[in-house]
């Protein structure tokens, strides 16, 4: 209910997208399946380093037929040294954290990332992801990635980058102040740049058409905690009424404390009724049925 108020239809189709993904991930006897979105930049020798990073995964006594994604591009709270910057305040809307540690030489638990351009799942993963978020609620990275059950690294160095030369196609603005800023990097590690992350979507305003981006959010916020509290101040000094500017600020708390909420509510996962969980189950039996008759002699 909330992704048909909130979500752009950019945000649904993604998700939508990746959720066939994760399906046709299950119906195949193959242990694991590579995604790569149209926009990705990979790495010298990237073929052979993935091939390399997932057997480190199938070899590691802690991983070896447990995880569930391995994340050979990401972005957010990625970087091994813990420098992640501005991409906190991602991550504390987002919530969904780990605690970040290394478990082989190339992979290791990322912090809080988001991101789908390149990432490699195993049919255990697209198995949880189908069980527990099998509904397009919001962006996909932020609800599939942030579900703690799931068994998630990625590579260190990252394999692939995501290309930031023009907006998001799932709901950026075309003409507003987000595409002209100064096109400076913000994030060394991942490369995002300033216009591309000021202009991702964060809701649609229901009813109107317009699309609330996350430098619209940020603007919006700060002009109105710095609108209130210079009213405030400046009734303070001439000894004038100072409650109006309270309340206003009051009001302006309570509205970004309930968009914080709402969002939150939307990264959380959604799932399908206990019949098509057990349809998926079923499938999963299937198939592995099919693959162990395929290796017996």
């Amino acid at each position: 209910r909330l992704a048909r108020l909130f979500a752009t239809r950019g945000m649904i189709g993604c998700y939508l997208s990746h959720r066939t993904f994760w399906e046709r991930t299950l119906a195949s006897p193959e242990p694991w399946a590579l995604v790569l979105e149209d926009d990705v930049i990979l790495e010298p020798n990237f073929s052979n380093e993935v091939l390399t990073a997932v057997t480190e995964l199938e070899t590691c006594e802690e991983t070896r037929g447990r995880w569930d994604v391995l994340l050979v591009g990401a972005l957010g709270c990625v970087n091994p040294t813990g420098n992640h910057g501005l991409n906190r305040v991602h991550a504390f809307v987002g919530a969904g954290g780990r605690r970040a540690r290394r478990v082989t030489e190339r992979c290791w638990v990322p912090r809080r990332p988001f991101g789908t351009h390149a990432y490699v799942l195993s049919r255990r993963g697209a198995a949880k992801l189908l069980k527990v978020a099998s509904l397009a609620s919001y962006h996909v990275d932020a609800v599939a990635w942030g579900i703690k059950d799931l068994n998630l690294y990625c590579c260190a160095p990252m394999l692939a980058k995501q290309s930031f030369a023009g907006p998001s196609t799932i709901g950026a603005v075309l003409g507003g102040f987000e595409t002209r800023l100064p096109n400076m990097v913000m994030d060394e590690y991942t490369g995002v740049t300033l216009p591309w992350a000021f202009n991702e979507p964060v809701i649609k305003v229901p009813g109107t058409g317009h699309v609330l981006t996350v430098g619209r959010c940020l603007t919006l916020g700060a002009l109105g905690f710095m609108g209130g509290g210079t009213a405030w101040l400046c009734a303070a000094l001439t000894g004038g009424e100072t409650r109006p500017a309270t309340r206003f600020l009051d009001v302006h708390f309570v509205l970004c404390l309930t968009m914080l909420k709402l969002l939150r509510k939307m990264s959380k996962p959604a799932s399908k009724g206990p019949a098509a969980m057990a349809a998926i189950e079923a499938m999963e039996a299937a198939v592995k049925a099919m693959y162990l008759a395929q290796a017996a002699p």
